[in-house]
């Protein structure tokens, strides 16, 4: 049973859990997966066994996955602290298209494969599994939440929605 308060208030319904795999995801992509991504890439583009067409591809999904996951690190941040809804559909969109897939792409691409690059994508590909169903789970709450706001605050005289 909801209790009407007749003044403003922050109401704080975001994901401790999704909020803590983003940090935790963003130090690793950036300050592991990255680098050993681009550094084998970079070995595997000097190499005369490597044709020019698998370094483009190598160095392109590289770089798309790159430019992804800044782009879905910072909707998911927004999305979770500001807890608005588009941003966390974006946000899951983004998680389960090419992240996963480019993820899963690269690491079925590369023919010579190292325990630094294999440990990498799997570490990835758990982390992502991991935002994917946090953020689904704060997408249900959200919903849930914003219903019965509507519903209880309907028809009042002075509407004091909640404040996010």
């Amino acid at each position: 049973m909801r209790i009407r308060a007749y003044h403003r208030h922050n109401i704080q319904r975001n994901s401790i859990y999704l909020s803590l795999l983003l940090t935790a995801h963003l130090i690793f992509s950036f300050c592991f997966t990255a680098p050993i991504l681009f550094t084998f890439v970079g070995i595997r583009v000097s190499k005369t066994t490597t044709t020019s067409g698998d370094a483009a591809w190598m160095l392109a999904v590289s770089l798309l996955w790159f430019l992804a996951e800044a782009a879905r690190i910072y909707l998911g941040n927004v999305s979770n602290k500001k807890m608005r809804f588009p941003e966390l559909i974006s946000f899951t969109c983004i998680t389960v298209v090419p992240q996963i897939v480019l993820i899963s792409v690269y690491y079925g691409m590369v023919k010579e494969r190292t325990p630094y690059e294999y440990g990498a994508c799997v570490t990835q590909i758990i982390l992502l599994v991991l935002e994917f169903l946090f953020a689904a789970r704060l997408m249900l709450r959200l919903g849930r939440n914003n219903t019965i706001d509507f519903y209880v605050y309907l028809g009042q005289n002075r509407y004091l929605s909640p404040q996010y």
